[in-house]
């Protein structure tokens, strides 16, 4: 009966390749599985970036917005000045002329005193 015995000699061999192989794809599995635990980390990472990405672009786009609205209400009291000093300078370039007539009605009276 040799030949029984090659037999079981061969289901041994092949026990045996096979715990090997079982044991390689466990192995292989508890990499992947510490690859998966590592690309999650990464992910919640990212996930924390976006986050405050996102929120810092919303804090610039309310101060954009804040100075816009500054620059629009700058520009209104530039125009309000304007016109203030427009009207300034109209009402001194009055004041000016009627102190000349004044000074020049002055003048005239003071040549009349003179000549009386």
């Amino acid at each position: 009966g040799g030949g029984g015995d090659d037999g079981k000699g061969c289901e041994r061999a092949q026990t045996h390749n096979d715990r090997r192989a079982s044991a390689s794809l466990l192995s292989e599995l508890q990499m992947l599985r510490r690859a998966v635990d590592s690309y999650q980390r990464e992910l919640q990472n990212s996930n924390g970036d976006v986050e405050r990405l996102q929120q810092e672009c919303n804090v610039s786009k309310k101060e954009r917005q804040d100075a816009l609205n500054e620059q629009e209400s700058l520009t209104a009291q530039s125009y309000r000045l304007r016109k203030e000093l427009d009207a300034v300078t109209t009402n001194r370039d009055e004041l000016a002329t009627k102190c000349a007539e004044f000074e020049a009605t002055v003048a005239r009276l003071e040549t009349e005193l003179d000549r009386a």
